[in-house]
């Protein structure tokens, strides 16, 4: 048991690249990192600081965190100086919010939180100029807290309402924020959620997304997937399932207190014996030469045939024509004229008569 902050712990995060440092922070805002394997057999502090507001929501990245505070202001502290190295408000809303560096989307910070009309949102910010918002989606009218992930590895940010059964997923470049397809789940609404980590995916089945949903009585498993043909099931799709954050840590926390901050190790999803995608044989039918010029050749000489015989039919109806002439009148040859046959018509009779 140990001792840093004068008030309750609102949060805990483990360093996700330096083995057992554990940063902590507090409702009276001050904050503290950790080595949990000191040979002190505590942990042993770090560094300390303390902010001008309570903190509800820290992310690590490196040797700086995000700090969403109870003011509406986002902090990026410095552990090592202990400074505010840039601030923003990415809400106009008075709820609580969460806010996450956008990892392998480079100077983008995300944050989750209510809108200044009400309803729910999500803001884009570029650590670079953090004044402005640089973009922001709607994720819908409700006013409650938003549980979100940023999931690195296919550059999607999911989000459910605490009571809620709908999660909701948006696609995030530098730039942009684009609302995908909802799910909806029939079973209790959801208090939590965690999501798993990437080697628990089934990426074989095409498993982009899995996570844990807490309700009031269950504890059950969302999963998504990437439609595909059963063919590629057969392949490791590395064009979907790239390298994704080792659970091997890069650094100690000695090192890492010593100014050490590598970037987190990567590792391949795909399973053994599997083959890539990418280095599929694709196998096209080729055309025999000789099989298709014969093809053709009989084709021209059976048009030819054709030809013939049409050129032929014609001369001989040709012929018959100028050997059988006025042939409608039979064949005495008399031209075509209106004969008297000395029959009268019924048009013809005269009643007078």
């Amino acid at each position: 048991e140990v001792g840093a902050h004068g008030s309750g712990v609102r949060c805990l995060q483990f360093h996700p690249a330096a083995e057992h440092v554990l940063l902590s922070a507090s409702n009276d805002g001050s904050w503290a990192t950790w080595d949990v394997a000191s040979e002190l057999n505590r942990a042993a502090s770090i560094h300390t600081g303390k902010l001008d507001a309570a903190v509800t929501h820290v992310d690590w990245n490196r040797s700086t965190f995000a700090a969403s505070c109870r003011d509406r202001t986002l902090r990026c502290v410095d552990v090592r100086t202990g400074a505010v190295a840039w601030s923003s408000v990415p809400h106009g809303g008075a709820r609580a919010f969460r806010a996450v560096f956008a990892s392998r989307i480079e100077h983008c910070v995300l944050s989750v939180g209510s809108a200044t009309s009400g309803g729910r949102e999500v803001s884009l910010i570029d650590v670079r100029k953090p004044d402005a918002v640089v973009a922001r989606a709607v994720i819908d009218a409700q006013s409650g807290d938003v549980l979100s992930h940023w999931d690195e590895d296919s550059g999607l940010l999911w989000c459910v309402g605490r009571g809620d059964r709908v999660m909701r997923r948006f696609e995030c470049t530098s730039s942009a924020i684009t609302q995908g397809a909802t799910w909806r789940s029939e079973q209790a609404a959801c208090t939590s959620f965690c999501a798993l980590p990437h080697k628990l995916r089934d990426v074989m089945d095409l498993e982009v997304f899995k996570c844990l949903r807490l309700t009031t009585s269950t504890v059950d498993t969302a999963s998504f997937r990437v439609v595909r043909t059963e063919d590629h099931k057969a392949f490791f799709n590395d064009d979907i399932f790239g390298e994704t954050r080792s659970r091997f840590p890069s650094t100690t926390a000695k090192r890492w207190a010593a100014g050490e901050c590598p970037p987190s190790l990567t590792e391949s999803c795909q399973p053994l014996g599997t083959k890539l995608l990418s280095e599929r044989v694709v196998e096209r039918k080729v055309l025999n030469t000789v099989v298709v010029n014969e093809r053709r050749a009989s084709e021209k000489e059976d048009r030819a045939k054709d030809d013939a015989a049409i050129d032929r039919l014609a001369q001989l109806a040709d012929q018959f024509a100028n050997a059988n002439v006025n042939l409608s009148m039979g064949g005495n040859g008399v031209d075509a004229q209106v004969q008297d046959t000395g029959d009268v018509e019924s048009d013809e009779w005269d009643d007078s008569d």
